[in-house]
């Protein structure tokens, strides 16, 4: 049979929305300013270019664009993203693989780029400035935009 459940009292740790909280321990009392860095899964991305090559001026435009997707549940304002190239194997509490995960095979960099910072097998690209992405919202960022660069025609 159906049954619904009514408490008298909620305890007040209790939150109705899914929270991140945080105790920090301290010598003295007073407001202090401080930086939270975490991962978070339900956040993806992608690289698109466009490209257009004039061979008899022997140039070429390139544009890239990364493709945000937020499926996390909250909205991200004004955050600072870093992109991260790869597959970021999760672990479960217990310090194991989830079942049925294949363990990430390293770094799959699609360019490279003077401004990515290594960080283990994986590379770590920042994106200019910050940017706000909702929840359940894709959007698009350029991030590359180069204009009459020397280029020419070969196959390999």
């Amino acid at each position: 049979l159906p049954v619904r459940v009514i408490f008298d009292k909620v305890p007040e740790n209790l939150r109705s929305k899914p929270t991140l909280s945080v105790t920090i321990n301290g010598d003295r009392r007073g407001e202090k300013e401080i930086t939270l860095n975490y991962l978070t899964s339900g956040l993806g991305w992608k690289a698109d270019y466009v490209s257009l090559f004039d061979e008899k001026a022997g140039k070429i435009d390139v544009q890239g664009w990364i493709t945000l997707n937020n499926n996390t549940g909250t909205t991200f304002s004004n955050a600072r993203a870093l992109l991260v190239a790869g597959r970021v194997g999760q672990v479960n509490q217990y310090g194991g693989q989830y079942q049925g995960q294949v363990r990430p095979r390293g770094n799959r960099p699609g360019t490279e780029t003077g401004s990515r910072e290594q960080v283990g097998d994986f590379y770590v690209y920042p994106i200019d400035g910050r940017t706000t992405i909702a929840n359940a919202q894709t959007k698009q960022v350029g991030f590359l935009n180069a204009n009459g660069v020397p280029a020419r025609k070969g196959y390999e």
